[in-house]
This record gives C-alpha cells, sequence and structure tokens, in this order.
C-alpha cells in the first residue's frame, strides 16, 4: 500500500509499505477513507518530540472501513465504518474503565 512515511526531520515521504496484518487477536485493520495531520505529527516533523523510527507511518487520526477484525474484536465487524482517536487504549486499566480512554496507562499513537 502507498503511505506518508517519517524519514527525519522536516521529511515525508510517499512510499510504498508492506500491507498490514492482524497481529493480535485484538487488532484490527482499516482501509483508510481519509486522514488529517495531527498536532502530534507536527511535533515529530519537526523533531521537537522523539519516539519515531525512519520508515514510520503517519496519519493515525483517520476515518475507514473495517477491512478485517482479530478474533477478539468484539465492537466493530469487517464492513463497519469506523474513526480512530489519536491514540489506542486497552479498555481495561482503572481510566478506560471510568471513561478516560485519553489517560490510559497502556495508551500509544
Amino acid at each position: 500500500m502507498k503511505a506518508l512515511t517519517f524519514q527525519g526531520k522536516e521529511r515525508i515521504l510517499y512510499q510504498n509499505v508492506e500491507d498490514p496484518r492482524i497481529e493480535s487477536p485484538r487488532d484490527a485493520i482499516v482501509k483508510v477513507s481519509l486522514t488529517a495531520v495531527c498536532g502530534s505529527d507536527m511535533h515529530v516533523y519537526h523533531e521537537r518530540e522523539t519516539g519515531l523510527d525512519r520508515g514510520t507511518v503517519m496519519g493515525h487520526e483517520f476515518v475507514g472501513e473495517v477491512v478485517e477484525a482479530g478474533g477478539e474484536v468484539g465492537e466493530i465487524k469487517e464492513g463497519d465504518l469506523v474513526a480512530s482517536p489519536f491514540t489506542t487504549n486497552c479498555g481495561e486499566c482503572f481510566f478506560c474503565r471510568n471513561g478516560l480512554p485519553c489517560r490510559c496507562t497502556s495508551g500509544q499513537l
């Protein structure tokens, strides 16, 4: 598939990358229809924040259609239209159970 990838300070490349695959039974693969630039993308782009390797796919806020879901995914199914927030969350920690998924102790971009 084609994607925008981080290549270092102020350098983004549109290139072919490997197609995604289910790695965990809680994963889902979404065919992206629309995406947007997030402030956290800009922090990385200007290298004010570190943590992304060169080649990392950018654009973690998006909408699209679920094309595959792992066996432990219970809320969504193939064909559903979804929106992805700026972080992931576990759904099980204190914060997730109390409606504060942005504070998830296992959250990641």
